[in-house]
């Protein structure tokens, strides 16, 4: 919830009142979000539901590194986590499945889903929770055993360009939830390691949301694929055209200029509809 002030004077008070009966709150001067510059504060009511008490400077012409997550059902989509285990099994003709979990909510040690039952899975801030390896890797072997062949896993998640030491986190605002931040490239190693092809960030931000101790920690995506192993659909042939001599993917494949190569079909889609899919012929 937001509540909008008119002038700093009510801001200070407001403030006052709360301090004085005994909320704990969290100040941010200047900053800049939703395509403005703010000065706000942040407090929990006794519900547990965080408060957005903010003045408004001027807009600007950015968003602004503050940003939040909206989960949504497209059309289509069933959310798994609403539905019981017989809908899991069998599916409205049509429909697309998918379960989705969120920071602050519990980790299921095993997902409620039959094997290659699910299109796509969604983990929003689930590794900035504090995990450990072991953790992780037990969650990404479920999520690939419930995934159908060719499904997708999307991860969302804040990283760190270092590691981050001194133990928890503790960062301003609706980040505040975030208690740790694995390095950028370790969800990448993770999911290789849990089988999954087709690994790429689909975002990943130039500029740091937050800066800890010199530590970057930025907004990121990740997508990576359940591979296909149907005969006669496993398998695509991709040409790179240029401009470098040679590329290389997410998934180590190794694309000399001019020379084709088969790979993955799950490797050729993610390159067919990627940023650079003028540089590549799919056949």
């Amino acid at each position: 919830m937001g509540l909008r002030l008119l002038d700093s004077a009510a801001m200070l008070a407001t403030e006052r009142r709360l301090v004085a009966a005994g909320a704990s709150i969290q100040r941010e001067e200047g900053v800049e979000c939703c395509n403005s510059r703010q000065t706000k504060f942040w407090v929990h009511d006794p519900d547990g539901v965080l408060w957005e008490i903010y003045l408004l400077h001027e807009d600007i012409d950015h968003f602004g590194a503050g940003s939040e997550v909206v989960s949504v059902t497209p059309a289509g989509e069933t959310s798994a986590s609403k539905i019981d285990k017989s809908e899991v099994d069998e599916p409205e003709s049509g429909s697309r499945l998918f379960w989705e979990h969120s920071l602050g909510t519990e980790i299921p040690t095993r997902l409620p889903f039959a094997d290659g039952s699910l299109d796509e899975v969604r983990l929003n801030g689930t590794f900035n929770t504090a995990l450990d390896e072991v953790t992780i890797t037990s969650l990404l072997r479920e999520v690939y055993r419930s995934l159908k062949e060719g499904g997708v896993v999307k991860l969302h998640t804040l990283v760190a360009d270092r590691p981050v030491g001194g133990g928890e986190l503790s960062l301003p605002g609706p980040a505040s939830v975030v208690k740790a931040t694995p390095m950028q490239d370790f969800l990448v190693r993770a999911l290789r390691a849990s089988q999954f092809t087709a690994v790429r960030f689909t975002k990943f931000k130039a500029s740091p949301c937050f800066v800890v101790d010199e530590i970057q920690l930025r907004e990121s995506m990740l997508e990576a694929r359940k591979v296909l192993r149907g005969t006669g659909h496993e398998k695509r042939l991709v040409l790179y055209k240029g401009p470098m001599a040679e590329v290389r993917d997410g998934a180590g494949n190794i694309f000399a200029c001019g020379e084709w190569v088969t790979v993955a079909a799950p490797v050729a889609e993610t390159l067919r509809d990627g940023p650079n899919a003028e540089m590549f012929v799919v056949v």
